[in-house]
């Protein structure tokens, strides 16, 4: 799978996880449940050759995560860079 194809799914894959825990939930969301939806969507990268994603685990925030840009007022995911 080429390179652009790749990254198009999984920004469809990792949208799609982010509605379906908006519409499951009336809960109050903060960035655990952004921190869950991107670990869901690392759990089905399969190849990562680069190891960019080796920091994207539970003992690291999410705002310091490699591509992961975090808002400064609410401090909440607002970038996904996977290029």
């Amino acid at each position: 799978m080429d390179r652009t194809r790749f990254l198009l799914l999984s920004l469809v894959h990792f949208y799609s996880l982010y509605m379906a825990n908006l519409t499951m939930t009336e809960a109050q969301t903060n960035i655990s449940t952004d921190q869950s939806a991107l670990l869901a969507l690392k759990s089905h990268i399969t190849t990562d050759p680069q190891n960019i994603l080796v920091n994207w685990s539970t003992t690291t925030s999410v705002c310091n995560w490699v591509g992961v840009t975090c808002g400064a007022r609410h401090l909440r995911v607002a970038v996904l860079n996977l290029s």
